[in-house]
C-alpha cells in the first residue's frame, strides 16, 4: 500500500479496505472501498502516512490524549449481520465501523449502544444460538470486558 511515494511500513498501519464479492445466478459481482475513518480522511487531506507506533498510540489513548476512534483504521476484519443490510469493519483500535452491505456506503463508527471500550476484530459466533461473543479492554486498560450479543448485535451481557 502506498500514498504517493510513501509506503505503509506495516500491514497493521494501513487503513481499512473492504472488498465485497458476491456470486449470484452464476455471475460474480465485486465492489471495493476504503473505510473513510477519521484517520483515513486526515491522511488523505495531508497526503501522508503516519509513522507506525502502536505503543505510542496506546499510551495516548490510556492517558486520554487521543480518543479511540480518532485513530481506529477499521482494517482487520468484517462482521456481516445476518438478515440485515449492515456489515461492520472492525479492528482492536476502537468501535466497529458500520457500512451498508449492499452498497458499502459508510455510516460511521457505532458503539452499539453498550460498548465500554474497543471491540476486538475477532468475534466468535455460537453455531446454535448465533450469539456473538467478543471482548475489549476497559478504557483505563486495567481489565478485559467480555461482550455477549444477539446476532443483530443487541447487547445481552457485558462483564468486566
Amino acid at each position: 500500500m502506498a500514498r504517493g511515494e510513501q509506503t505503509v511500513p506495516h500491514w497493521f498501519a494501513g487503513n481499512g479496505a473492504i472488498l465485497q464479492i458476491e456470486f449470484v445466478d452464476g455471475k460474480c459481482r465485486a465492489q471495493y472501498c476504503h473505510t473513510p475513518t477519521i484517520r483515513y480522511l486526515e491522511e488523505e487531506k495531508t497526503n501522508t502516512i503516519p509513522k507506525f507506533n502502536p505503543f505510542g498510540l496506546l499510551k495516548k489513548i490510556v492517558t486520554g490524549d487521543q480518543q479511540l476512534d480518532q485513530t481506529n483504521p477499521a482494517n482487520t476484519s468484517v462482521l456481516p449481520l445476518p438478515n440485515s443490510n449492515i456489515v461492520y469493519a472492525i479492528c482492536e483500535g476502537g468501535s466497529p465501523f458500520r457500512l451498508a452491505k449492499d452498497t458499502l456506503d459508510s455510516q460511521g463508527f457505532d458503539q452499539l449502544g453498550y460498548l465500554q471500550s474497543a471491540y476486538s476484530a475477532h468475534p466468535k459466533i455460537d453455531p446454535e444460538t448465533h450469539d456473538i461473543y467478543n471482548f475489549g479492554f476497559s478504557p483505563d486498560m486495567t481489565r478485559i470486558v467480555i461482550y455477549r450479543s444477539s446476532a443483530d448485535l443487541k447487547a445481552l451481557k457485558a462483564t468486566g
